[in-house]
């Protein structure tokens, strides 16, 4: 093909665009679809991250909800309202804010075993080695049966050096799970 031919064929009739030439009925809506789909996914994921980077008014938001009178003297469907706000605190990284979440739902419910564990989980994190022993300690002695709290125990004298007693934990820890483990099969 010479180049007059190649013009007379590249001038002949309007340009078509892609999505026309691969099909002319339903081209243009796969596209607008596909364009409409990626605008979708990204105000999805705008709101993710917008939520990801929750700052402190945030968090104080949160923390003035979980102050209300009606908390003080909770209802039972209320209970685990304090623990779960701090396992949220501690998934965005304010670990001081979801320790003082913590202390006033020991405050309001001395028993809760789960929050001295969560409790203890934060101080190691925050290399507070005493005060998450102790914390672990009455999470144990609140419910002997806490196989992670027996873990946290393990770890937190491990690095206080204190080998027998971190040894003792981790027995009891492996004890639990592998009952644990047992009765997962039996169901």
């Amino acid at each position: 093909m010479n180049k007059s031919a190649r013009r007379r064929r590249n001038s002949a009739g309007p340009s078509r665009s892609v999505s026309d030439r691969a099909h002319p009925k339903t081209g243009r809506w796969l596209l607008l679809g596909v364009v409409g789909l990626v605008a979708i996914v990204g105000i999805w994921l705008g709101e993710l991250f917008s939520r990801q980077r929750a700052g402190p008014e945030t968090t104080d938001q949160t923390l003035k909800v979980a102050e209300r009178p009606a908390l003080e003297n909770p209802e039972p469907e209320m209970l685990g309202v304090h623990y779960r706000l701090a396992r949220a605190l501690v998934g965005m990284g304010q670990l001081n804010e979801a320790v003082d979440v913590l202390r006033k739902d020991i405050e309001i419910s001395p028993t809760a075993c789960n929050s001295h564990c969560l409790l203890g989980q934060i101080y190691l994190q925050l290399k507070d080695l005493e005060k998450a022993k102790a914390s672990y300690e009455e999470a144990v002695r609140l419910r002997d049966g806490l196989s992670d709290a027996y873990y946290g125990l393990a770890k937190v004298c491990a690095r206080l050096k204190q080998r027998d007693e971190s040894r003792q934990y981790m027995e009891k820890f492996t004890q639990l799970k592998a009952r644990d483990s047992k009765a997962d099969r039996r169901r």
